[in-house]
């Protein structure tokens, strides 16, 4: 496997574990959020947590792309 590979997978790897834990202080912010400046920071923090989430390859390692379903 080449290096730039390696190296792009645990990228990916570490910015799922970043999405995920902003996706949990999103939610844990969000039980103390009051009025619209804390509705917006913490639709920002979940949505930053998702989207690097998805971008990462700790969801690609539990799920399995359609071509190699049965």
């Amino acid at each position: 496997m080449p290096v730039r590979a390696l190296l792009r997978r645990r990228l990916y790897a570490s910015l799922g574990g970043a999405g995920l834990l902003a996706l949990l202080l999103g939610i844990s912010l969000g039980a103390f959020a009051q009025g619209a400046v804390g509705l917006g920071g913490l639709l920002l923090v979940v949505v930053v947590g998702l989207w690097l989430l998805l971008r990462s390859a700790v969801l690609r390692h539990f799920v399995r792309p359609l071509h190699e379903l049965p």
